[in-house]
This record gives C-alpha cells, sequence and structure tokens, in this order.
C-alpha cells in the first residue's frame, strides 16, 4: 500500500510505518481538507478516514487513514490511483466545496406536494396508547 501511495499521491506526501495493524496513515500537502476530500471520495465509491476524527481539537485535517489490511490487488491499484487524482484536484483547488456535493447529490425537484395524504392513517380514539 505504502509503495501504491508513494506513485500515485503528490510527492509532498508522508506516510507512516507500521510496525503491525491494518492501517496506513498518511500526511497530504497541508492545503487539502481530507473532510472535504472525503466527501468527493464517497460520490466517487473510493473510502478512506479523515484524520480530523482522530483528534479532539480538530488537527490533522490534512491526514487520512487507509486500510491496508488486505493483499493488494488491481482493484486496490485503482482505487488508490483514482484518490490520487481526487488529492491532485483538491491541491489545485478544483474540487467543489463539500456544501457544493452535498446539494448536488440531494437535489429534489420541487413539486407541489398532495393537499391530501395518500397513506392512511390508524385512527386514535382519547384513551388509546401511542404503539
Amino acid at each position: 500500500m505504502r509503495e501504491a501511495v508513494a506513485r500515485h499521491f503528490p510527492a509532498e506526501t508522508r506516510t507512516s510505518h507500521p510496525q503491525g495493524g491494518y492501517v496506513l496513515g498518511v500526511e497530504l500537502p497541508g492545503n487539502i481538507d481530507t473532510a472535504d476530500l472525503h466527501v468527493r471520495a464517497i460520490a466517487e465509491g473510493l473510502a478512506f478516514v479523515p484524520g480530523e476524527l482522530f483528534s479532539a481539537s480538530g488537527i490533522y485535517r490534512n491526514c487520512l487513514r487507509l486500510n491496508c489490511g488486505n493483499p493488494m490487488t488491481p482493484e486496490i491499484e485503482d482505487a488508490v490511483r483514482r484518490l490520487g487524482k481526487l488529492i491532485e484536484q483538491a491541491a489545485q483547488k478544483k474540487v467543489m466545496c463539500a456544501t457544493e456535493i452535498w446539494k448536488n447529490s440531494h437535489r429534489v425537484e420541487s413539486r407541489t406536494p398532495p393537499l391530501v395524504s395518500t397513506h392512511p392513517r390508524p385512527r386514535r380514539r382519547m384513551g388509546d396508547r401511542a404503539v
């Protein structure tokens, strides 16, 4: 995994040297916010854990953790390559902010709600207990 990160992530990227376990710590160039990057990655079908989740004070905003517990496969190599492309875009400030991505992915057509509900509601009488 470290070799794939070295191939596909920016040259300034630093990685941890785990002595055991299944997680690789990655430090990206300082201007990359991995929380915003995470939203973009999830939209692309990629997953990692943003580093700020591991700090109560919100530091490590430019860090992330990758699962490295599985043997390297062409699919994992491709996922690291695709994540590297997203990181390059973020470094060049071409990634939309997380709010814009959320709005675009949750866009709802405006329409007038029905005046009468089409779902029957159970009738309750005074004294009936709510279930």
